[in-house]
């Protein structure tokens, strides 16, 4: 969920990625996203972040993590789920609920009219899935660049850097270079 009174803080160089996510090339500081998020409190202070990310090779950004930092912790937001995300999960939904009703069913009718409805739902399913092919990609949060602190989506206390000098004073000396989003 972008919004148009957000303002871009900075950016990481794609080359720059490993150097900073562990979960890349073993070589980074940030392991987890309660160390992530202390990178960014510690960059940019207290406030909400919206990270944007994008993959060399795929199409379109990906919603990486929302966070509101504070001075005692942080916590992740939910992304708002999209339309196409939403009628995918409902036509889950009414397609589990129909073969639950199938095989229950014992009139021969019955059991013909909820099987064409059950071909109805798996051809809107696959629409729906060349639609968000065509359209989006399919990577969705943080996973498998940061472990995520569990439970997701409450309130956590940071977790401290294992090379947070370098990391920090890194950053900030490339701060008036333009980045990719990585």
């Amino acid at each position: 969920m972008w919004r148009s009174d957000w303002m871009k803080k900075t950016s990481v160089d794609y080359s720059q990625t490993p150097l900073l996510l562990k979960n890349i090339s073993n070589q980074g500081p940030i392991h987890t996203d309660a160390q992530f998020a202390f990178w960014i409190y510690k960059q940019f202070g207290v406030g909400e972040y919206y990270i944007m990310a994008w993959k060399m090779g795929k199409k379109g950004f990906w919603n990486f993590m929302k966070v509101l930092c504070q001075e005692d912790g942080y916590m992740r937001l939910a992304i708002k789920e999209t339309s196409i995300d939403k009628e995918k999960r409902e036509l889950a939904v009414e397609y589990r609920k129909l073969n639950r009703q199938y095989s229950k069913s014992g009139d021969d009718q019955e059991k013909e009219e909820l099987r064409e409805e059950i071909e109805n739902i798996q051809d809107d399913k696959e629409m729906v899935n060349d639609i968000l092919d065509a359209e989006c990609s399919s990577q969705k949060g943080c996973y498998p660049y940061l472990s995520s602190v569990q439970p997701l989506y409450k309130f956590h206390e940071y977790q401290s850097l294992e090379d947070e000098n370098v990391l920090i004073s890194n950053a900030s000396q490339n701060s008036e270079t333009a980045y990719k989003m990585w």
